[in-house]
Order: structure tokens, then sequence, then C-alpha cells
């Protein structure tokens, strides 16, 4: 009796218009078979966390060097000194930074003076400029105070007092020895320098000082802070006779995105002697690992295209092989090809856009949770980027794959003619 009902339900719904037909087919076969639909569901759902996941984990590092970079070395948008003029230092260095300062967007800014020198210690010796700051104004704007792995950072009115990059000071974890990779060939650096321990420092002019070590700063990465050495701008004056002069100005912004319109307001300051760029153009290390995830973003996003294709193809070649019977029968009243081929393709659609929604809710609740606890890595903390537009690329990438792979297979079963179909051929 059941059956009978079953029937005359398919044919009422074969003389109604053809999407309602297949509309009605489609969710009579996926009611009937809820294991497998959910199977097939949580594979696409995960194919779509595939494809926004490891795009926003990539993104995510990336986001991670480049915010290494811009806060130990370039600033979101870095004033240097122009190197065609053959002038060394940028000058009155406080009253550039006092216009900068104005410009909408800035944060703040900070001076790093390029000082040459010679440190020795331990019987080592190594040529290094030191970069003179303002530990005050540098703390606004850079992360180097909170690189500080052994000792304590600068204060402004310091003298005789130098912090040194742990590559340059010779240690690695546990304080030993380390190598110090410098021009193509290995180095000791300073021979394992800790916090604490007294340097000789030769200065240009002839100056030399016996120098404390109050601090050694960075972590292992791409940051510069590991092979440079710091000391104030007091201690340059004094010690260099350098004063009110800038090697380059590291200026910080409320977003990254404001860095090229903040550039054009600085160029049209018109300082002389100056170079100005974003943190893009002045790391060319940035612009290259940008395009490099960019590939391997590339690359995933494929991948998970063609896992997808293959799981709806699969799925669908197998329900019309399942139902070969049923189509004949369906053909047998009346049911078009047009009308089977819709159904199966109604059918890919529903798995496509229930997986796609199961998909962003897991995709969303693993950046969350990631955002709050974030990946630890040497080079810093690891945060998943997920944007708008990277899920809607994803989504309709996942849908056209799953119209496309579903629509194959069921174009050929609709093909069938009905003899084949009752013999199983």
């Amino acid at each position: 009796m059941a059956k009978k009902d079953g029937l005359m339900a398919k044919r009422q719904a074969i003389n109604s218009p053809a999407i309602y037909t297949s509309a009605f087919l489609a969710a009579k076969d996926i009611a009937a078979d809820k294991k497998t639909v959910a199977l097939v569901i949580i594979l696409l759902a995960f194919s779509f966390v595939n494809l926004t996941f490891s795009a926003a984990f990539i993104r995510g590092l990336g986001n991670t060097f480049q915010d290494e970079i811009v806060n130990t070395d370039t600033g979101h948008v870095v004033m240097q000194v122009r190197t065609d003029l053959n002038r060394t230092y940028l000058d009155r260095e406080s009253l550039i930074r006092q216009k900068i300062n104005t410009l909408p967007g800035v944060i703040g800014s900070a001076t790093h003076t390029e000082v040459p020198a010679v440190i020795v210690a331990n019987g080592k010796q190594v040529t290094s400029s030191l970069i003179a700051i303002k530990p005050t104004e540098e703390s606004q704007v850079s992360w180097i105070e909170s690189e500080i792995i052994d000792g304590k950072f600068l204060s402004d009115n310091d003298l005789d007092e130098i912090i040194i990059g742990k590559r340059l000071a010779g240690i690695k974890e546990g304080k030993e020895p380390g190598i110090l990779k410098k021009f193509g060939r290995d180095e000791d650096g300073l021979g394992g320098v800790t916090a604490g321990d007294v340097v000789t420092v030769f200065f240009a002019n002839g100056e030399k000082r016996q120098m404390h070590v109050k601090g050694i700063a960075g972590r292992d990465g791409p940051g510069v802070v590991l092979r440079q050495a710091f000391i104030t701008q007091r201690e340059a004056q004094d010690a260099a006779n350098i004063s009110q002069k800038a090697t380059k100005i590291l200026i910080k912004l409320s977003s990254r995105e404001l860095a090229g319109a903040v550039k054009n307001m600085v160029l049209d300051l018109g300082i002389p002697g100056a170079d100005v760029k974003t943190y893009r153009e002045a790391s060319s290390f940035i612009e290259a690992l940008n395009q490099t995830f960019g590939i391997v973003v590339y690359i995933t996003s494929i991948v998970g295209i063609i896992i997808a294709m293959i799981i709806i193809s699969i799925v669908t070649t197998i329900n019309v092989g399942r139902k070969r019977r049923a189509i004949a029968v369906l053909k047998a009243i009346g049911a078009q090809s047009s009308t089977i081929l819709l159904t199966f393709t109604i059918e890919s659609i529903i798995f496509g856009a229930a997986g796609v929604s199961l998909g962003i809710v897991l995709s969303k609740i693993i950046v969350i949770y990631l955002s709050n606890n974030p990946i630890s890595l040497p080079i810093g903390l690891l945060r998943p980027d997920m944007t708008l537009e990277m899920m809607k690329n994803a989504a309709i990438a996942l849908m056209a794959a799953v119209f496309i792979s579903g629509l194959i297979p069921a174009y050929k079963g609709a093909q069938q003619e009905i003899l084949k179909y009752i013999r199983g051929e």
C-alpha cells in the first residue's frame, strides 16, 4: 500500500511543472538516505574549511612575518636618507618628526641613528653600526622593548649602557655560544655575551668606552633586532658627537592600510634629502613573502576544489547507479530525461549549500578559537586572518565545483534507455 501511495505521489509530481517535479523527487531521495547525505555534507563542509582555513592560516602567517618586520625595522612608513646624494644623515630630526606627528593617521614616530663602531668582547670583535634611539619614543613605535630576553631595556638618560641582539652577542637558547651568519660567512658573534657583561666599544671618532650590557634582545625569526646593538641618543651625542641627526625615521600608523596615503603626505612635506617608502617598498622580503604565500594559497585552493569535485562526482555516480531501476520506473510513467537530470543536479546543489553552510560555521569557530588562543611561533603569535571576501570566493568556487561535478554523471544517467535500466546494464 505504501509503495502504491509513493508511486501515485511521484506520478502526480511528474504532471507538475518540471522544477517542482525535480525538487519533489530530490527531496524524497535525500530523505530516504539520510546517513549518506549527512556524510556528504560533512565531507563538503571540511572541503570548505580546507579552502578557507588554509588561506586564512597562510595569510595569518604572512601577517606575523610582516608585523615583525614593521615593528622592529621599518614602521608602516619609513623615511631614510637618500643614498644617491652622498649624505649620511637627515638633519634636524626632531623638527621633521614634529611635522610628521601632526599628520592624520600617525600614532607616533621614532628616530634611528646609525653610529659606526667596533664592539670587542671575549677576545672577539664585531664591526657594527650601533643604532641610537630614544627609548620612550621607540616604545610607542616598535617592539624592541618587548624583545628583551635577558636584562632590561634602555632609559632615555642612560650612558655607557648597550642592548645587544642575541645573534650579535653570539648566544642561543640556554645562553650558549652560537653562530652568527653574516655576509655569507660564519662568525661567533661576541662569543656568548650576556646581560651584565662589559664590552669595549670603539667609535669611529676614536672614542673608546667600556659599556655595560643592559640587555639581550631578539626572538628567532625574520626581525633585524637579532643582529643589532642599541644605545641611547644621549650616548651618541656624548661619545660620537652626533646630535639631531637620523639615518631613518620610523612612522607608526593607526592602520597599515593608510601607508600609501601617509607616504604621499610625508613626501608633500618636502624634507630635503629624504627617501620615503611604505613598509612593503622598504622590505623586499615582505613583498617576496606575500607573493610566495599567494602561490601557496592558490595551489591549496585548487587542491581543495578538486577534492570537492571528486567527492560529489563519486556520490552522484553511485547514487545514479543505485537508482537505475527507480529511474526506469520514473521514465516509464512519463518523466523526461531533463527531469531526471534536474533532480540529481538539485540534489548536488542542496549538498553543496548545506556543506558550505556547515563549513562557514566550522571555519568561524576555528578562527575565533585560534584568535583567542593564537599559535605560538618563534617569530611571534599566529592568528588566522579570514576575510568575508575569502569566504565568499570559497563558497562560489565550491558551489560551482559541486554543480559541474554532479552534472556530468547525472547527465549520463539521465540519457540511458529504459530497457538498459531494467536489465541492469
